[in-house]
């Protein structure tokens, strides 16, 4: 299994060798991010979300409309979401100065390089957002 390489600034992707690649997840593909929260186990789906919640929750918040301020990236590995990282924006404003980040990575691709995205700038999420329209 190949580690995949931090997001670049200016970069709609990373693409790294393999086919592994870091891209935006667009709000179509809820199904994708409800898929990636069902696969987590109980322990990471505890620690993603704060607490035990249940299927039902997680279909409700992974269908839920999101913000345009809202950036979802995930981890595709070999065509498959194995991680998400969303940055919740402070949505009381129209250019938010605060957001929440919240990260999972499936249990079996844990310890490979997929949560490196920890060490993306702040300014690359906004390069991705600019450039990536939802």
């Amino acid at each position: 299994m190949n580690n995949i390489q931090p997001l670049v600034q200016n970069s709609y992707y990373q693409q790294s060798s393999g086919n592994d690649r870091y891209r935006r997840v667009f709000r179509v593909e809820h199904d994708k991010i409800h898929e990636h929260f069902m696969r987590l186990d109980d322990v990471d789906r505890r620690t993603r979300f704060c607490g035990i919640v249940s299927d039902s929750y997680v279909l409700q918040y992974s269908a839920k409309p999101r913000s345009p301020n809202d950036i979802v990236l995930g981890a595709f590995v070999d065509g498959g979401l194995r991680g998400v990282c969303e940055l919740i924006a402070d949505n009381d404003r129209t250019w938010p100065t605060h957001a929440e980040i919240a990260l999972s990575v499936e249990s079996p691709w844990q310890n490979r390089g997929i949560g490196q995205w920890h060490s993306v700038k702040p300014s690359s999420l906004v390069s991705v957002s600019a450039s990536a329209c939802c």
